[in-house]
């Protein structure tokens, strides 16, 4: 027992973090194949759809800029069970707003959703670079698969309740209620203060240039934006755009959405052996050059 119980507590740990990383895709999907039908409920213009749309990004940078604070105060398994317990509540907002038809309440539920979304990535990253380190081999690429599975299913389940005639409002509330159980069974195999003591560490032992100032690091910073920038893009405004420009039905939006999330997957589960196969760089390079 001495042995196997902090093994075993490692695979739970590791399939509890896969579980945290598949909600929040399964979350984003949700909402996202649902833009048709939410833009009507709204009755706004794709103009205001933007504006609508923005309370995401906003939520989102907020959630990131204070995460690293977050993990350092409170730890990841504190940070990963509000944030995660907020995205749900979010999401409910977003089921409300649309029950009144408010653009401004559904931007703020975005708003709710994107910061928790933000701040739970961040937390998630660090808790899994500790189980890798813990387990001696590389999981995280794996554990980004599964969010890119959990936008797959999104998708998939999307596509069927809007060809099965399902209200959004009804939908997203029914995304939302799934997941507070395994949010709240899982997080009890996350141990307690991982993040805090290395937060302090890498603060004390970083002494180098500011991020300002290493030109290498905001360069692959000018990469990771890039790349965020087409998948925010897909994200958002996909199945509008399918529906509007180009006169596919909800449906078959849907569909093309889940096409976009079904490459996300297979690149990211496939990706680590290219990476150890043809170094990082003609990854980067390859994969820039195909999303193009």
């Amino acid at each position: 027992m001495t042995l196997t119980s902090p093994r075993k507590a490692l695979q739970l740990r590791m399939w509890a973090l896969f579980m945290f990383f598949f909600i929040p895709g399964l979350l984003m999907a949700s909402w996202a194949t649902r833009t048709p039908a939410i833009r009507d409920i709204l009755s706004v213009s794709t103009a205001e759809m933007g504006i609508v749309l923005f309370g995401l990004s906003i939520g989102s940078m907020s959630g990131i800029l204070c995460s690293a604070w977050l993990v350092k105060r409170f730890g990841t398994r504190t940070v990963i069970r509000t944030t995660m317990c907020f995205a749900v509540f979010g999401m409910m907002v977003l089921s409300v707003a649309l029950w009144f038809a408010s653009p401004v309440l559904f931007a703020l539920g975005l708003t709710v959703f994107g910061g928790s979304f933000g701040s739970a990535e961040v937390a998630i990253n660090v808790e899994g670079a500790a189980v890798e380190r813990e387990m001696n081999k590389t999981v995280l690429p794996m554990m980004h698969g599964f969010y890119s599975l959990g936008t797959l299913a999104g998708a998939g389940v999307g596509m069927a309740l809007t060809a099965f005639g399902m209200t959004a409002n009804l939908h997203i509330l029914l995304a939302a209620l799934v997941c507070i159980i395994p949010i709240l069974t899982g997080i009890r195999a996350i141990p307690d203060g991982t993040g805090k003591n290395a937060s302090d560490e890498q603060h004390s032992a970083e002494k180098g240039l500011p991020f300002y100032r290493d030109y290498q690091l905001m360069l692959i910073g000018v990469v990771v934006l890039a790349m965020a920038f087409a998948e925010g893009s897909a994200n958002d405004w996909l199945p509008l755009l399918m529906v509007d420009g180009h006169g596919f039905s909800p449906t078959s939006g849907s569909l093309i959405y889940a096409g976009f999330t079904l490459g996300m997957t297979v690149g990211r589960f496939t990706g680590g052996w290219f990476i150890d196969r043809y170094s990082r760089v003609a990854v980067v390079r390859a994969s820039a050059l195909l999303g193009g």
